[in-house]
């Protein structure tokens, strides 16, 4: 199972020592993707501190392929879709995670059974 990336712009500021920015715009097979990523510095080295990615159109079998599920994934096409997450200043290892998206379709076939559980 593949899954085709293309990157059709890169921009990384950066700070030395201090931080960097990097954004761009690229496609996940058939979904043109945006993204933002921070990183910062502190004494154990460089860190996430955010991420954000949205796609005005999601191929929802190529979504399905980026996830670990005990589900095949299809169906047809999501909008206005997003990721986001950010480190939270008082918890170094953890962060607030929000993503969402409208689908018109999805199906998800249990890995071990013959049964589709659909949603339009």
């Amino acid at each position: 199972m593949g899954l085709g990336a293309s990157v059709g712009s890169l921009n990384v500021d950066i700070v030395p020592g201090a931080s960097i920015q990097v954004s761009g715009s690229g496609g996940l097979d058939a979904s043109p993707w945006t993204a933002e990523l921070e990183f910062g510095r502190d004494s154990e080295g460089w860190r996430l501190h955010a991420l954000r990615a949205a796609s005005s159109a999601i191929d929802v079998t190529s979504l399905g392929k980026c996830l670990r599920l005990p589900y095949g994934v299809a169906g047809g096409t999501g909008r206005d879709g997003y990721l986001e997450w950010g480190r939270g200043p008082e918890d170094a290892l953890g962060g607030v995670l929000s993503a969402g998206a409208h689908f018109d379709s999805v199906a998800l076939s249990p890995a071990a059974s013959d049964s589709v559980v659909s949603f339009k």
